[in-house]
C-alpha cells in the first residue's frame, strides 16, 4: 500500500509538472487519471481483499498508460491555440473588435460635432447629424471668418468607421488654419485634398467635403465641393433646386459656385445617407420634395430641418448610414450693409 501511494504521488507530480515542459495537457490529464485509478484499486484492496489480486494488473496497466502518454507527448504534433480554436470563436472575436471600433468611431464623431450653430445677425443656422448603427463618419462644423463671415464644413465620411472619424478630424484642423488665412472655399479644399490623400495613403474616393463661406450682410455665398457629396440645394419662394457647381480646371473632383441669396431664401446641405433614405422612405427623390416644398415649412431654418428629418424617418432606429443636414436661411428683415472705412 505504501509503495502504491509513493508511485501515485511521484507519477502524479511528474505528470503535472510535464505540462510546463511539454505543454501537452491532454496526455498529462490522462496519465493523472490512470495513476489515481491505480491508487483507488489499492485502497479497495485494503477494504476488500479480493481487489488486491488485481493490483499487479493495475500497476502494469498504469505503467503502460504512463509510457504511452510520454510517447504521445514527445512524438505528437504541437498545435497553436489559433489552429484549434473553433471558427465561431474567431468570428466572435472579430465581431467584438468591430463593435469596439464602431463604438470608438461613434464617440469620436459625436465629440467632434459642435455644441450649437453660430448666431449671426440676419442669418439662421440649423444642423443635425443622426449617426447610424454602422458609423458613416458624417460631420459638420462652423468656422468664424474675418469680417464677420462664417465658414461651414459638411463632410460625407464614406462609411469607413474610425478611419472616417480620424480623416474628418484632420480636415477640421486644416480648415481651422484655412479660416485664419482667410482662403476662399475652393482654395481651402484645393490645398486640403492632397493632404488627405497623403494622410490616408489611398485615394479618398468615398470621402466628400462641402465647404461654404457666407457673408451675411451681402448674402454672398461661396460653395466648393470635393467629391460627389454633400449636395447643396437653394430654397426659393417657388421651391428648391440644386446649385450647379462648376469643376475647377485641373481638379477632377473639385467644383465651386458663387451665388447671392435673396432675403428669405435658404440653403440645404445634405449627405448621401439622407438622400438615399429619403428616396427609400418617400419613394420619390429629395429634389422633388424640395421643389414642391410648402411655404410654411421653409419659413424658418428650424422647421425646414425638422420636417426634412421627419420625412426621411430620421427618428427610426434602422439607419444604415448617417443622416446629416445643415440648413441656413437669410431673414427677410433688411440687414445693414457693412461699410468699409479707409
Amino acid at each position: 500500500n505504501s509503495l502504491a501511494d509513493i508511485v501515485v504521488l511521484v507519477s502524479t507530480a511528474a505528470l503535472v509538472l510535464s505540462v510546463f515542459w511539454f505543454r501537452d495537457l491532454l496526455a498529462s490529464l490522462a496519465a493523472v487519471v490512470t495513476c489515481n485509478t491505480f491508487g483507488l484499486i489499492e485502497d479497495f484492496g485494503v477494504l476488500v481483499p479480493v481487489w488486491s489480486e488485481y493490483s499487479t494488473y493495475a500497476l502494469v496497466l498504469s505503467g503502460v498508460t504512463l509510457l504511452a502518454a510520454l510517447v504521445m507527448t514527445l512524438r505528437a504534433p504541437h498545435y497553436q491555440d489559433d489552429a484549434v480554436r473553433p471558427v465561431y470563436a474567431r468570428r466572435l472575436a472579430e465581431r467584438l473588435l468591430m463593435q469596439t471600433e464602431v463604438s470608438a468611431a461613434r464617440d469620436a464623431q459625436l465629440r467632434l460635432l459642435p455644441d450649437q450653430p453660430p448666431q449671426l445677425p440676419g442669418l439662421a443656422v440649423e444642423a443635425a447629424c443622426q449617426p447610424a448603427r454602422e458609423v458613416g463618419g458624417d460631420f459638420y462644423d462652423f468656422f468664424v471668418l474675418p469680417r464677420q463671415r462664417l465658414g461651414i464644413l459638411t463632410a460625407e465620411g464614406g462609411s469607413a468607421g474610425l478611419a472616417s472619424a480620424l480623416t474628418i478630424g484632420l480636415a477640421k484642423g486644416f480648415l481651422l488654419y484655412a479660416a485664419r488665412r482667410d482662403w476662399t472655399a475652393a482654395e481651402a479644399l484645393r490645398r486640403l485634398s492632397p493632404i488627405l490623400r497623403d494622410a490616408t495613403h489611398q485615394a479618398i474616393e468615398r470621402l466628400g467635403l462641402a465647404y461654404l463661406t457666407i457673408d451675411p450682410p451681402t448674402r454672398a455665398v461661396q460653395v466648393a465641393r470635393l467629391g460627389a457629396y454633400p449636395r447643396v440645394f437653394r430654397i426659393q419662394d417657388r421651391g428648391g433646386s440644386e446649385i450647379a457647381l462648376f469643376e475647377i480646371a485641373g481638379e477632377a473632383r473639385l467644383a465651386e459656385a458663387k451665388i447671392t441669396l435673396a432675403p428669405g431664401e435658404s440653403l440645404v446641405i445634405v449627405t448621401d445617407g439622407l438622400v438615399k433614405r429619403f428616396l427609400a422612405k418617400r419613394e420619390h427623390p429629395l429634389e422633388q420634395w424640395l421643389a414642391q416644398i410648402d411655404g410654411r415649412v421653409a419659413a424658418s431654418a428650424a422647421s425646414l430641418k425638422e420636417d426634412l428629418f421627419h420625412q426621411a424617418g430620421g427618428s427610426q432606429g434602422d439607419l444604415d448610414d448617417d443622416l446629416t443636414a445643415v440648413v441656413l436661411r437669410f431673414d427677410r428683415t433688411p440687414v445693414v450693409e457693412r461699410v468699409e472705412v479707409a
